[in-house]
């Protein structure tokens, strides 16, 4: 009688590891993307909005979150308008470019 023996290797963890770190490298890629074209074409008076970006990466378990932000209390009136100054967006365009790097 003939036994043969296999020997498996669990690959699952490295998988998902290397799934996890892509997902790190996509969601910065895009954030950076992001932030790049934003600054590009956001409106500069005085440079105060363009110079107030943020961008963060938080990385948890098994979701990465990228945020991109412009920190003065009139950036949103900037990306929407008002009702006595039309919009111009630099934000929403921005992520409209930089999404596609993330998928």
């Amino acid at each position: 009688m003939a036994y043969v023996a296999v020997k498996t290797r669990n690959s699952i963890p490295a998988l998902i590891a290397s799934a996890d770190a892509a997902r790190v490298r996509a969601v910065t890629a895009g954030n950076a993307k992001i932030v790049t074209y934003s600054r590009s074409i956001v409106p500069v008076d005085t440079g105060r909005l363009k110079s107030s970006v943020k961008s963060k990466i938080v990385n948890s378990s098994n979701t990465t979150t990228g945020t991109v932000s412009y920190n003065t209390e009139y950036a949103i009136y900037v990306e929407m308008g008002t009702s006595n100054m039309r919009s111009q967006p630099y934000l929403y365009p921005a992520w409209i470019e930089g999404r596609n790097t993330m998928i």
